[in-house]
């Protein structure tokens, strides 16, 4: 089924009008893409956004945070036996925190990515879009012998977005605030609509880390 974005891509910044920008341009083709990204900046959003906007948005998206794969499960991922198996369908692939996939198993996910590409291209399935991210810098980490360089040529083998970090968007602190504010008093039913101008002007000011830091900071205000 098409992927319906929940959240908005918020804020009207000139940063974040010009994320936008090179979301509409990255959604036009199905060329990898590999995003470099803070944890929990919006990283997942923008690949589901990419992934709406493109050809393929009638088909999976599918999620797999890559700091959770282990032995006994990565095949799992990768199970070309299995016909059921959504990747069979095409659609966009989304590999979360790829700088964390352990170095001992890089190898066989690369030989299984390989191997599902064979097949898809076989039966003549529609194209699998990847889609990474990462939190450090995959060549330094390639030549610290820490990444395997065929794992990265796969997956920057078409386009590399830098999502703007926290800091870069402070013009866009207050729409995340109200986001997440209505929603707590949703949750909470509280009838809190707003943020006095004092406090908004010091959220603005602070360095937030991630999106999830100011969101947690919001339902604590609205709890209370």
């Amino acid at each position: 089924a098409k992927f319906k974005t929940v959240v908005p891509l918020l804020g009207n910044s000139d940063v974040a009008q010009e994320l936008r920008g090179k979301i509409k341009v990255l959604g036009s083709n199905t060329l990898p893409l590999l995003m470099y990204s803070q944890p929990r900046c919006g990283e997942g959003l923008i690949a589901k956004m990419i992934h709406e906007i493109s050809e393929l948005n009638h088909l999976p998206f599918i999620y797999i945070n890559c700091a959770h794969l282990n032995k006994n499960n990565i095949h799992q991922v990768f199970n070309v036996c299995n016909t059921d198996n959504d990747f069979f369908s095409g659609g966009t692939l989304f590999l979360d925190k790829i700088n964390d996939l352990d170095l001992a198993l890089q190898d066989d996910f690369l030989s299984n990515y390989n191997a599902l590409k064979t097949i898809l291209s076989a039966s003549e399935s529609p194209e699998l879009r990847l889609l990474s991210c990462s939190s450090e810098n995959l060549p330094i980490k390639c030549k610290k012998l820490q990444f395997t360089p065929g794992l990265y040529d796969i997956l920057n083998a078409g386009h590399v977005l830098s999502c703007p970090a926290l800091y870069e968007r402070q013009a866009d602190i207050r729409a995340f605030v109200d986001f997440y504010m209505k929603q707590a008093a949703t949750r909470f039913g509280k009838n809190v609509k707003t943020i006095d101008c004092e406090t908004l002007v010091m959220l603005e000011k602070y360095t937030w880390s991630n999106l999830r830091e100011i969101k947690n900071m919001v339902e604590r205000h609205v709890a209370l």
